[in-house]
Order: C-alpha cells, then structure tokens, then sequence
C-alpha cells in the first residue's frame, strides 16, 4: 500500500520523479474512466496525465485520495477529482477508484474504474 501512497504524495506535490519512481518501468495504466488510451512505461504515462491534466483550467484540478484498501498484492484507492473544465468552464467533482497490482515493491499496473464494484468484481472479489 505504501508504493501507491508514495506515488499519490508525489504526484499531489507536482514531484515527477517522485511519482515515477514507486511505478516499475513497464508500468501499465488503464484509464477506464477518462478518454485517454492504455498507456505502458513511464513515457507514455507521463504523456497521458499531461493530457489529462491539460484539460483542466491551470489551476484547478484536485487529486484526492481518501482510501486505500490493501487486498494483498493489489491495492484499492478511493479519490475524489475536482476541476474545472479548460474549454467548457464547468466545474467537476467525480469520485473514482484505482486498482493497482504491486509486485516486488513497485506499482506494475493500475486501473481506474467509475464504481467500486467494478473495481473490486476485476480484483476478482464482489462488493
């Protein structure tokens, strides 16, 4: 659990290399809830969340992890992201989950879900 929150610290504080370095280099990040491709290795990572992170107005997106869930080899965290849209000007506010799978202290894939129990159910567990 302590290789996700590192990651989550860093990447809250803008700290790049200290989001990178918890996820193994062939990291692979399903971005279910959001419209942004599989991404694999810490390059398109990086790209990705830049993506993502450009379609906020410079200033207000919020990341906030509220909790994690250690279930062993995998991890379950519950965030709230807050924004407001870069082109639309609409203010966001939408609850999701991450489901990592850690092996050998590192964060070797991650998966974000808009319900809990499509979360758990691809953890191979019911709500």
């Amino acid at each position: 659990m302590e290789v996700v929150r590192r990651h989550h610290t860093a990447f809250v504080a803008g700290d790049r290399e200290g989001a990178l370095e918890p996820l193994d280099s062939e990291i692979e990040f399903v971005f279910g809830l959001f419209e942004l491709r599989c991404a694999h290795g810490h390059a398109e990572v990086e790209q990705a969340m830049r993506q993502w992170l450009g379609t906020w107005m410079p200033g207000t997106h919020r990341f906030e992890p509220t909790d994690y869930r250690d279930m062993g080899d995998k991890v379950l965290v519950r965030f709230t992201e807050h924004g407001v849209g870069r082109t639309s000007g609409v203010g966001v506010t939408q609850e999701a989950f991450q489901l990592w799978d850690v092996r050998n202290g590192k964060a070797i894939r991650c998966e974000v879900f808009h319900r809990e129990a499509d979360a758990l159910e691809a953890a191979g567990l019911r709500e």
